[in-house]
């Protein structure tokens, strides 16, 4: 193998040179040469007993990324092109955000020692640092063991500071009992002037209050991808912050591991700021993060023209918005009597922005209405409009609204689930103080039932493009029934005349033929059975007694044992009502609901209980 390689390097010196990338290094100089000696018969078993072994120790120290990405990955397909190959890689480092997906496969097996290390190892690990047997005690190194949370770098670290070998500009003057003390909290007067100490000792990198905030200030414990995500940085930044002050932080094995303080009285000390003074944190990170990323994508659309709205966007645009509603979670979650206003005041100015365009508050009323997304094809088949009709209006809202995982200035699409990107906004349009000309009028409920009930009863259900669609009725009637004051009691009460069918309709005859399937699970129909008994409450409260003694609708069994609810004439929206709670709330394993509609035409609506 020697001979290969030093022919390789004669007829190629270049090899060596640092502008050559690591994977031809590799490929020219271990892959190639080993895969030749290898056809060799005679070294086939020598090999297999005693393979290579090629060591790389700390490969998340390296900066060139972009190379142990390609190493790696060009690693997993020799071995899985050549799975005998007397080769092994073992490599040590952090998981890092950029390699999580690379180690996830089979070639490549991880252990992680924070899970795999035993108390017993790091104790052993920090006693060998500690020159007399009897000092620490027993309990104090376990103590020691037990704040490291399985990392030796953080016991080394920990073992650092109480020998004084770490760099200690402001505990030169301490011994090392008394340092020991202050590292496992037992010195509970001097914990502060401890913490105090330790991050006056540390160097201010740029976001180190930050990152400390945000562990200290938020309610959910983040990892390093998180926190990064969270500050708007790179997670080499967080891990380098978190690595200058080992005593108080263990940094995990991976970026996706949540992080703590060692000593949960830090937590305390920063926010105190009569204790911490300098180091108190600063709760307005919470409100900086809550807009920043919104701002940046305010900022960039504000400079847009309408036609740019549907082009790509620049990455870390689509970043910062799918990462604001995350931040304002964590804010909430934290802070639940958070200040709103001012991100109702940027609401306002995307939502202002768009209001003279058509439909603009039929579609936004749809969505803000409905507790689940809503398929663009729905949109379209309640307003009857086309795709261009709304599209506008869609891409115009993209800071704020959501059409799936990952779609922002794609192409629309029928199946695209619309939804606010969080509840905040749905709230702010119902809320007419804070929405004030932008507030969703609750003439938009009864507009949206009743293009429900047409389309549910009155159209061919192939036009029922989700099931949403059909299992949503009950509800948008009740926000009709309770919202709107002007609402009519006729609509109810009166027999119920379904729109003319559409012209579509009229020219595809199959649609009045063809059956359509609703597939819901048990719980799906526990559900759509709630949202009929919120309906009925509603009207209830509307019009009292409106569902005692009716008696257009009877319920018998058939000839195979069925309950058939069947109407006796044309059926009203109440009639309807109970007619989809008796067969929602029907225990037997099939049930059926027959009614006659206006215009002569009647609708079958079948339920059968899966086994």
């Amino acid at each position: 193998m020697q001979a290969s390689i030093d022919a390789t390097l004669k007829e190629e010196p270049d090899l060596l040179s640092p502008l050559i990338s690591v994977t031809m290094q590799m490929q020219r100089l271990v892959y190639d040469p080993l895969k030749a000696a290898t056809k060799k018969m005679n070294l086939i078993k020598s090999f297999a007993k005693n393979p290579y072994v090629i060591v790389l120790d700390a490969i998340d120290e390296c900066e060139a990324r972009e190379q142990v990405v390609d190493f790696i990955d060009q690693a997993v397909r020799i071995f899985k092109d050549n799975p005998g190959l007397p080769l092994r890689f073992l490599i040590t480092g952090r998981i890092e955000r950029h390699l999580q997906l690379r180690v996830d496969v089979n070639q490549i097996e991880t252990i992680d020692l924070a899970q795999s290390t035993t108390q017993q190892d790091l104790t052993l690990y920090i006693r060998s640092h500690f020159g007399t047997p009897n000092w620490p005690s027993v309990t104090e190194v376990d103590a020691l063991a037990e704040i490291s949370k399985g990392s030796f770098a953080a016991a080394k670290g920990l073992v650092g500071f109480v020998l004084g070998s770490a760099s200690l500009i402001n505990f030169d003057d301490l011994t090392p009992a008394q340092r020991l003390q202050l590292v496992l909290g037992t010195d509970g007067q001097n914990m502060d002037e401890f913490y105090t100490r330790i991050l006056r000792d540390t160097p201010q990198l740029p976001y180190f209050m930050d990152i400390l905030s945000a562990i200290a200030l938020l309610k959910t414990s983040l990892s390093i991808s998180e926190i990064s995500k969270f500050l708007g940085i790179f997670e080499y930044e967080v891990v380098e912050i978190l690595s200058s002050i080992p005593t108080l932080v263990t940094i995990p094995g991976r970026d996706n591991a949540p992080i703590s303080f060692s000593h949960p009285s830090l937590r305390e000390f920063l926010l105190d700021e009569e204790r911490s003074g300098p180091f108190y944190v600063r709760t307005d990170v919470l409100k900086e993060m809550a807009y920043k990323f919104l701002d940046a994508a305010l900022v960039h659309y504000e400079g847009l023209s309408e036609i740019q709205w549907m082009l790509p966007l620049d990455e870390p645009i689509p970043r910062a918005i799918a990462q604001w509603p995350k931040n304002l979670d964590l804010i909430l979650e934290t802070d639940p009597s958070f200040d709103m206003s001012g991100l109702d005041t940027r609401y306002s100015q995307i939502l202002s922005k768009l209001q003279v365009i058509p439909h603009f508050f039929d579609v936004i009323a749809i969505i803000a209405s409905s507790d689940n997304p809503v398929p663009v094809g729905d949109i379209l088949s309640i307003l009857q409009l086309d795709v261009e009709d709304i599209s506008l209006i869609i891409y115009g809202l993209t800071p704020i609204l959501g059409r799936g995982p990952n779609k922002f200035s794609e192409t629309l699409s029928l199946v695209d689930q619309c939804q606010f990107r969080h509840k905040s906004v749905r709230d702010f349009l119902l809320d007419p103080f804070k929405a004030e000309d932008l507030h969703i009028s609750p003439t938009y409920y009864t507009h949206i039932a009743r293009r429900h009930l047409s389309i549910v009863f009155g159209l061919p259900h192939s036009f029922i493009v989700d099931k949403p669609f059909f299992m949503n009725w009950p509800k948008y009637l009740a926000l009709a029934v309770q919202h709107d004051p002007l609402f009519e009691r006729e609509a109810l009460q009166e027999p119920y005349e379904p729109v003319a069918p559409m012209l579509r309709a009229i020219e595809s005859l199959r649609g009045w033929r063809s059956a359509f399937t609703v597939v819901l699970k048990t719980d799906e129909v526990a559900a759509m059975l709630a949202s009929v008994e919120v309906a009925v409450a509603a009207v209830e409260i509307k019009i009292p007694g409106s569902f005692q003694n009716l008696d257009n609708l009877v319920t018998i069994p058939d000839l195979k044992d069925r309950n058939v609810t069947v109407s006796r004439n044309t059926v009203s929206v109440i009639d309807m009502l109970d007619g989809f709670r008796t067969i929602l709330s029907d225990s037997t394993p099939s049930s059926r609901l027959c009614v006659k509609r206006g215009s002569g035409v009647g609708i079958q609506i079948e339920k059968h209980m899966g086994t």
